[in-house]
């Protein structure tokens, strides 16, 4: 019985020192959220979300618009002091994140007082001042009806497939460059993104081309469009087929998007100049199809 003082002073210590603590405030919760995802704890930050955060995309989607953001990777993180609304239930907070390449993203996070707990509600970019809009990347909600995550429909390939999807993609567009003439390349090219250049925007949903056959003339017309972009590297008579005794090597690990489009970088060490690509696939049975390209040339 002679430690039974003892025992209840410090069970009375202990009482007093949980009831002094603090709960965590907005800023701090938000902190911790991002702590995760620095640390590759995406799981962790994803389930601490609100209800309407999580509910708005599946895990999946949420650590592939992570990596989209360039946000896998956290060098740092600066945080404004939250600006508080709806009574004290809704704070939102400015955050300028920094990756170790030394890109900026600025970021808005919302957060809410959800069961006796602050949680991210959501993070979107700031209001362009341009167009006035305001992206959210961490949703599914306002994506159209035929949308359904890509990124839980389709995986990225191999990287052997796609060392040879490359390759092959820039043998036809040194055939083009050579002959003058980029309708054989055009038509290998996806529906979707004949669609684009043929009529000179992006229409989603089902494209025109999967409906209807282009005419001679509509292919004429986006090829042109081809022709035009590249113009550069017909008048300098550029020679790629040196890629074909060389292997692409790739800036980042080949992924798919959000929005179902495997996105693919990287250079080939050839000479005399190096051959930088950018290219964008998206998938028509059977097989991934070209949707964009970027080709650069550097000393």
């Amino acid at each position: 019985m002679r430690f039974a003082a003892p025992v209840i002073a410090a069970v009375v210590a202990a009482f007093i020192l949980v009831s002094c603590s603090k709960p965590a405030g907005p800023s701090e919760a938000a902190k911790t959220f991002f702590e995760q995802v620095k640390a590759g704890r995406t799981e962790d930050a994803y389930k601490s979300g609100a209800f309407a955060f999580q509910a708005q995309q599946s895990q999946k989607f949420f650590e592939t618009a992570l990596r989209e953001l360039g946000l896998a990777e956290i060098a740092s993180v600066d945080y404004d002091s939250p600006e508080m609304e709806d009574d004290g239930r809704t704070a939102r907070i400015l955050a300028n994140f920094s990756s170790p390449a030394g890109t900026n993203v600025p970021l808005v996070i919302t957060m809410t007082h959800e069961s006796g707990a602050w949680k991210v509600f959501s993070i979107k970019s700031p209001r362009d001042s341009r167009t006035g809009l305001i992206q959210n990347h961490f949703s599914v909600v306002g994506r159209g009806p035929d949308f359904v995550e890509p990124v839980n429909r389709q995986e990225a390939p191999d990287v052997e497939t796609v060392t040879k999807m490359v390759s092959e993609t820039l043998l036809r567009f040194n055939d083009s460059v050579k002959e003058k003439d980029f309708i054989p390349f055009f038509e290998k090219c996806s529906l979707a993104w004949q669609d684009q250049l043929v009529t000179g925007e992006f229409r989603p949903g089902t494209p025109m081309t999967m409906r209807v056959a282009l005419s001679d003339t509509q292919k004429e017309i986006g090829a042109s469009r081809l022709l035009r972009a590249f113009q550069p590297f017909i008048d300098k008579s550029v020679d790629l087929s040196g890629v074909k005794d060389k292997k692409p090597i790739f800036d980042t690990a080949p992924h798919v998007t959000n929005d179902g489009l495997l996105v693919v970088t990287g250079h080939y060490d050839t000479e005399p100049y190096r051959v930088i690509f950018s290219m964008k696939f998206m998938y028509e049975l059977p097989k991934w199809k070209l949707f964009g390209l970027d080709v650069s040339l550097r000393k």
